[in-house]
């Protein structure tokens, strides 16, 4: 019986993973920084509801000793928690830079440190990262946000060369915006400065309505997730809803009629 390991499973593609998973036979560790506030996944008899903080260095290094001591191996790392700072450039400080590199990029690299030991031990092991159609394309307002998932790219490229000979794989999921607290609880809007208000207000990241209208379900990203944990290809990217028309445009389009569109469709 494999076991995943899941960051960010009190909602949305986490939990909606860990109960796919789970619903597939496998032993499912959901992990969120609130495990006392849980009580969907803890009905589960093969999900263990566990804390862990991917901005705390000793939460994450409990976690993956409190797994492994349960289970014994961990088959799938699904690092899932994630965290958007939205707003000008201008309007941010040092403080929303590291929030938002903390959790995105910084956590990442805390988690998968935590597992290699254990993996290249074993010679296995695949690590899988939800990253962004914002790591193919930038969007207005995104600078903090696109900047981090494009820095998860470089990091996951080059890194699966590191790791190929122990037997340890990498892939990326790549989600469109997704019906999730994302828009919400996981987002933090910067209005420092004024003057980029109007512009703000007209861009997806904070119009409701546009963002019910083009958002898929969770649900999509954990079948998507299974297939890329379950389909042994050497696959590297997996692409879900509009993520390969984006890439398509992106590689066919000179970048000055590319922005000319982001900006048209956008602003």
């Amino acid at each position: 019986m494999k076991t995943i390991l899941i960051t960010g499973a009190s909602g949305g593609i986490g939990k909606e993973t860990a109960k796919l998973f789970a619903a597939k036979g496998w032993n499912v560790v959901a992990t969120m920084r609130r495990p006392e506030n849980e009580t969907e996944l803890t009905s589960i008899p093969n999900v263990y509801v566990i804390r862990l903080d991917v901005t705390d260095e000793e939460s994450v290094k409990n976690a993956v000793a409190e797994t492994l001591e349960k289970f014994g191996a961990i088959d799938v790392l699904f690092n899932n928690a994630g965290f958007g700072a939205i707003g000008a450039l201008e309007s941010a400080n040092f403080e929303d830079y590291y929030r938002q590199f903390d959790t995105n990029l910084f956590g990442v690299i805390r988690m998968i440190q935590a597992v290699l030991p254990s993996m290249r031990a074993r010679k296995a092991g695949l690590i899988i990262n939800v990253s962004s159609i914002a790591e193919i394309v930038g969007s207005p307002f995104g600078s903090l946000y696109h900047s981090s998932k494009w820095a998860l790219s470089g990091l996951c490229e080059s890194l699966q060369y590191e790791l190929k000979d122990y037997g340890i794989r990498i892939k990326l999921v790549l989600p469109p915006p997704v019906k999730t607290n994302f828009f919400g609880s996981s987002m933090s809007v910067l209005r420092k400065c004024s003057d980029y208000d109007k512009q703000l207000d007209k861009v997806f990241w904070v119009n409701e309505s546009f963002v019910d209208k083009i958002a898929i379900k969770p649900q999509t990203i954990a079948k998507i997730t299974y297939r890329a944990a379950t389909d042994g290809r050497r696959k590297f990217r997996y692409n879900a809803g509009v993520g390969g028309f984006i890439r398509f445009f992106r590689r066919v389009l000179c970048d000055r009629l590319l922005f000319w569109t982001v900006r048209k469709s956008t602003l």
